[in-house]
């Protein structure tokens, strides 16, 4: 809490909380516990970051099937969410549900486009993100998580190339 608050009141712009709450096939928990034991602690610290620095977005990262569990991450106070898994969820269901309560960050398949892929496959889902997810804004297009290791360099690039080419008047 206190290195949260610290980076806040020195005007840090996005503060991560990190902790996977879910896997590939849903929450570790159910949300009465998450409301019981880990709701009133992040409470507590997204409170002494907005009290610090209201213009600090609060950022949490949990891996997994987590769509059951979004409403009560917005009720905590949870404002952009990663990695958003496209082989456990469905990015465009979320935007069309959430989207006007939480942002997105992630989406980018490094479990099958991105190491198996070809430089198209990859282009191709960035530009699929980007109009399912990222219309009306609230979308931030990332890796879903850290890039395998054996990550073909071309598809990683293609990420990034697809993010600069993609017309955003279309939107």
């Amino acid at each position: 809490t206190e290195r949260a608050v610290i980076a806040a009141k020195a005007g840090v712009d996005i503060v991560a909380l990190i902790g996977d709450v879910a896997g590939v096939n849903g929450p570790m928990f159910s949300i009465g516990m998450w409301d019981e034991f880990l709701k009133p602690g992040f409470m507590k610290l997204i409170k002494a970051v907005k009290e610090a620095n209201p213009s600090t977005y609060i950022f949490f990262h949990s891996d997994g099937e987590l769509a059951s569990m979004i409403p009560a991450f917005i009720d905590t106070g949870i404002e952009i969410l990663n990695p958003v898994e496209p082989n456990c969820m469905d990015p465009a269901m979320l935007k069309r549900k959430f989207g006007e309560k939480v942002a997105f960050h992630g989406a980018i398949s490094v479990q099958t486009t991105i190491p198996n892929g070809t430089v198209a496959d990859v282009k191709n889902e960035v530009y699929t993100r980007i109009k399912t997810v990222g219309y009306n804004g609230g979308y931030m297009v990332s890796n879903e998580n850290s890039f395998p290791y054996d990550a073909p360099l071309k598809n990683i690039l293609a990420m990034y190339e697809a993010v600069q080419d993609f017309n955003y008047d279309s939107l």
